[in-house]
């Protein structure tokens, strides 16, 4: 058995990303470049990233993505936290939850389609590379001062294995 792409699911996943790594772009950007004052930055920001989470959920037909959006509006809290030096005892349930909530959602994906591993691989895959970037690279790059970094090229490249391990189907589909 082969394994293709649908693409018109592949195009649409990737659209909803998009919009989830633009708004991470925009906010993490403004907090780096130091425009955190700047309202607009930070809600554009949290809009994409939501918007973009809402349109995932309703592809991939799971609440695993309203989750997530809960998850992330309290690590927004969190980091609002941590630019006063001030971390409450709860902030590391939050990094625990975002952890299983991907864990999670690769589950669902890589289990959607009945395919074999390579679906499930791709997905899981995907999913330790955001923990890594969003829980590893990304915090030291905010400690650091270094904004282009390697944690969005590898956040940016988990979406696509994702939508990868989303869209993949037996059959050629043809768009």
């Amino acid at each position: 058995m082969s394994l293709c792409l649908d693409l018109h699911k592949f195009r649409n996943f990737l659209l909803a990303a998009a919009l989830v790594v633009l708004g991470v772009l925009v906010k993490n950007g403004s907090e780096q470049y130091g425009v955190t004052h700047t309202l607009g930055a930070m809600a554009l920001g949290s809009v994409l990233f939501v918007a973009g989470w809402a349109w995932l959920s309703q592809q991939t037909r799971c609440y695993i993505g309203i989750g997530l959006i809960v998850v992330s509006v309290m690590v927004m809290m969190v980091a609002k936290y941590k630019n006063n030096n001030v971390m409450p005892s709860w902030a590391k349930w939050m990094a625990i939850g975002f952890g299983v909530g991907w864990l999670l959602l690769a589950d669902k994906v890589g289990r959607a389609h009945k395919l074999g591993l390579i679906p499930k691989y791709l997905a899981f895959a995907a999913a330790i590379m955001v923990l890594l970037s969003m829980l590893g690279f990304l915090p030291w790059q905010r400690k650091h001062g270094v904004v282009d970094g390697p944690g969005m090229v590898l956040f940016g490249g988990a979406w696509i294995l994702m939508a990868m391990a989303h869209s993949t189907t037996n059959s050629v589909v043809m768009v």
